[in-house]
């Protein structure tokens, strides 16, 4: 009786099943991972931005001077004397005391 043969009956050596591949796995193991699948959706969200803004869709106008340069600094808005719109001091006010 040879290997092949059993009690008179060929025996057929089973395949080896195939694995899955190395892509299709890590796919697998990532979609169980909560924290991957977020850190996926931030990523995905970064390149859509990036590919928003390359179509000039999102900050079209970012090089755009809005303000006055080299202006200082406030908190609300401009300091409009003699009006009631914006942090301007109103009448009988001593304005801002310094020191």
């Amino acid at each position: 009786m040879s290997a092949a043969t059993i009690a008179g009956k060929a025996v057929v050596p089973a395949r080896p099943e195939r694995s899955a591949g190395v892509w299709a796995t890590a796919l697998r193991r990532l979609r169980n991972d909560r924290v991957g699948m977020v850190s996926l959706a931030i990523v995905i969200a970064f390149v859509l931005l990036i590919v928003a803004s390359a179509l000039r869709l999102v900050a079209k106008d970012w090089q755009k001077e809005i303000g006055v340069p080299n202006a200082p600094p406030t908190l609300v808005g401009p300091r409009v004397e003699g009006s009631d719109q914006g942090p301007a001091c109103k009448p009988g006010c001593q304005g801002r005391k310094t020191g």
